[in-house]
């Protein structure tokens, strides 16, 4: 519980000191959520840029910094930072995540093939104190997979105390009662109305094979991915509505930099997603006869900045990946 606790407080401090207050508790819970993940993979690769190793001292700081900024966001915000919709919230990802751990009740291990790889990872990044370049001696070659879910899945098994197996095959069950909260935050913002988004996270909890599949699928990696995004897009259209508030700005370019570095397919569809936002904004202006470059302008410069802050990665994807990866187009 202390190990899940820790996991969410980089998000906790930046909610509770640049969250907005007309969001629900579950609007909320969803974004501390999504910019824990986002922070603690960017904060692996900045370690991973200079060169700086994780020890038990340097995580302590680093959490005690966390804990320290969300202490003081909440004697600044005092009565009104929590409202009785956390409550129902904190309930309903505590019913999602009984389910989820009800499912996977009979599994000793993470299912399939693809979880014994990131638990291999994860092992590795706990031996080297960080981001690896290579997974030698378990593996030849150089590492240059999405590392998102590794990343919060070595820091939950070293705060824990778990095996990485163990850690992955219960952060995994955590993450997908995540997707639903996620789901809730994006219908919410679309539809204006609680309603709408309680009955979508209720369909994708209970009812829809996805994301549920992914226990005996074992894709925590874009599992995570799922998970950011839908806030990552709320933010984006929020920012859409406010794009004169820096701070709005700041947390999507945290976002999409987390969702660049969860998995390449959540990567690929947010792009999509920007460019029919683009469409849309282009479409608008034709019609209106009227320019608002300033709103396209701030959602372009904060994802920008978010792959900017994702770039050092994704260069080293590019260049390693340039040999196997090849893109043609076949006419018959």
């Amino acid at each position: 519980g202390l190990a899940f606790a820790a996991l969410i407080l980089p998000g906790l401090a930046w909610w509770l000191w640049f969250g907005d207050r007309r969001k629900d508790g579950a609007q909320a819970l969803a974004e501390v959520i999504a910019i824990s993940a986002s922070f603690i993979a960017l904060g692996t690769l900045g370690f991973y840029t200079i060169r700086l190793k994780f020890t038990p001292l340097l995580l302590g700081i680093v959490l005690g910094v966390c804990f320290g900024v969300a202490f003081a966001g909440l004697i600044r915000r005092g009565k009104g930072a929590f409202n009785k919709t956390w409550l129902f919230a904190l309930l309903g990802l505590a019913l999602a995540m009984v389910w989820r751990f009800w499912q996977a009740r009979e599994l000793v291990l993470p299912n399939w093939v693809d979880s014994q790889h990131h638990v291999l990872i994860i092992r590795k990044m706990i031996e080297f104190g960080g981001l690896p370049s290579t997974l030698e001696p378990y593996l030849p070659g150089p590492f240059y997979y999405h590392f998102g879910f590794h990343a919060v899945g070595a820091l939950f098994s070293v705060l824990s105390g778990l095996e990485p197996a163990a850690s992955v095959l219960m952060l995994g069950q955590v993450i997908s009662a995540s997707v639903g909260l996620a789901v809730y935050a994006l219908a919410k913002q679309l539809s204006k109305d609680w309603r709408i988004g309680l009955l979508a996270a209720l369909f994708v909890t209970f009812a829809t094979k996805m994301p549920g599949y992914y226990l005996s699928w074992g894709r925590y990696t874009l599992l995570i991915g799922v998970m950011i995004l839908p806030v990552a897009i709320a933010e984006t259209l929020r920012a859409w509505e406010n794009h004169d508030k820096w701070w709005i700005l700041a947390g999507l370019s945290l976002l999409t930099a987390g969702t660049l570095l969860s998995h390449y397919f959540t990567a690929f569809l947010f792009v999509l997603f920007l460019a029919m936002l683009g469409v849309q904004w282009l479409v608008e202006t034709v019609r209106l006869k009227s320019t608002n470059w300033y709103q396209i302008a701030s959602i372009a410069a904060a994802t920008f900045v978010g792959l900017v802050l994702a770039s050092r990665w994704y260069w080293r994807v590019f260049r390693y990946s340039a040999g196997v990866i090849s893109f043609g187009v076949d006419l018959p």
